[in-house]
């Protein structure tokens, strides 16, 4: 599959458990809020959330609508049409889901950019490599003129000539250098399709961070904010109930003191909120100051994961990711690149053999009735 561009084949189902933080700041609401309505919401998203499991390969599924044929994206698929990422609306960013935000961290990457152009650097330099088992052709053309001024010893004239020759050079036998060179050029760009992947594999855990963050520090001010009303509506309460000498000055003094613990608790979170909101802005390459907000839990994460998965056998998982892993195949494709690297130092010993051909012709313009007079030489080296 790919997106924005990236050809993914990490096979391996990664279960982030966004659950626990989502779990942790429903259990806060629940915990702060002393309102039955307030508990009751609660307790859904906390239902919500503690069901909640991501798989990558499902999340990357789900950003490919996101991107669309555009001529002016880089490094497409060689017989696909280039994708490019769509802007996200107003509308999008007062709703913010899980998907946008990788989709257009995705696209909006450096590093990301950067991997693709090392997988076309190293593409190149492997079909380079491959050119050298391939005869190589040379064409030269020249023209001369040399003129002699008149002096007392005689008139002055011109003497010019062209010349034109062919060339032909084939390495026929190195040892082996040129067949350790291609295969050290390819396990160079097995490699660098591997970090392209850990790329967007570290792209999306890093979305991923941020926007869990944010969705925690979003849910604990909305807990907080709830926690001050009900303690706000608590002192009105306390303060009627002084009016009328049925509760002592103590419980009205107490009643102000939590509601002034629940407003500092919620200024806090107001700023945890603020700083994890900037982050997220700046990791979509937005300015710090964007306006952003998260849709609700249930929208903002995708699915869950089918059971099956989650009964999938540790050991299988750990399996396919010591063969797919892209860190590791990157890794292993370095190691096979040094081993090439010395088999082609080794078969330097041996020295090479190449044929070489030439043709060439001259004729002297300077003369008339001058013909072409070619030459032919070739050798074994």
């Amino acid at each position: 599959m790919t997106t924005s561009g990236v050809t993914w084949r990490y096979g391996a189902k990664l279960t982030v458990l966004a659950a626990s933080m989502m779990g942790a700041a429903a259990q806060a609401q629940t915990s702060t809020s002393t309102s039955t309505s307030t508990s009751t919401s609660t307790s859904t998203q906390k239902g919500d959330a503690g069901s909640l499991s991501l798989r990558l390969d499902q999340i990357l599924k789900s950003i490919l609508p996101a991107c669309e044929a555009s001529p002016t994206a880089s490094s497409p698929s060689e017989g696909q049409a280039p994708v490019s990422c769509k802007q996200l609306t107003p509308d999008s960013l007062s709703r913010l889901t899980l998907l946008d935000t990788m989709a257009h961290v995705l696209c909006n990457t450096p590093a990301l950019n950067q991997a693709l152009l090392l997988v076309d650097e190293q593409q190149a330099a492997s079909d380079l490599a491959q050119s050298a088992f391939r005869p190589r052709l040379s064409a030269r053309a020249e023209f001369a003129a040399r003129g002699i001024p008149a002096s007392n010893s005689g008139a002055g004239y011109l003497n010019s000539s062209a010349t034109g020759s062919l060339g032909l050079s084939w390495v026929l036998f190195d040892g082996g250098v040129r067949s350790a060179t291609v295969e050290q050029s390819r396990q160079v760009l097995t490699s660098a399709r591997a970090n392209q992947q850990v790329a967007a594999l570290n792209t999306v855990n890093e979305a991923l961070r941020l926007y869990v963050e944010a969705a925690t520090a979003f849910a604990r001010l909305e807990a907080l904010r709830e926690t001050e009303s009900v303690a706000d509506k608590s002192l009105q309460a306390a303060q009627v109930k002084y009016d009328a000498f049925v509760v002592s000055l103590a419980e009205k003094l107490q009643a102000q003191t939590a509601l002034a613990q629940a407003t500092l608790d919620r200024v806090r979170a107001q700023g945890v909120w603020e700083t994890a909101r900037g982050l997220l802005a700046l990791a979509m390459r937005f300015s710090v100051n964007q306006a952003l907000d998260l849709a609700a839990i249930n929208d903002a994460f995708p699915g869950n994961s089918p059971a099956s998965d989650a009964a999938q056998p540790k050991s299988d998982l750990i399996e396919v990711t010591k063969s797919q892993h892209p860190r590791l195949r990157a890794a292993r494709a370095e190691v096979m690149a040094l081993k090439s690297r010395l088999q082609s130092i080794r078969a330097e010993r041996w020295g090479t053999v190449s044929l070489s051909a030439s043709s060439g012709t001259t004729k002297d313009l300077s003369t008339p009735g001058s013909i072409f007079q070619s030459s032919l030489s070739g050798g074994l080296i």
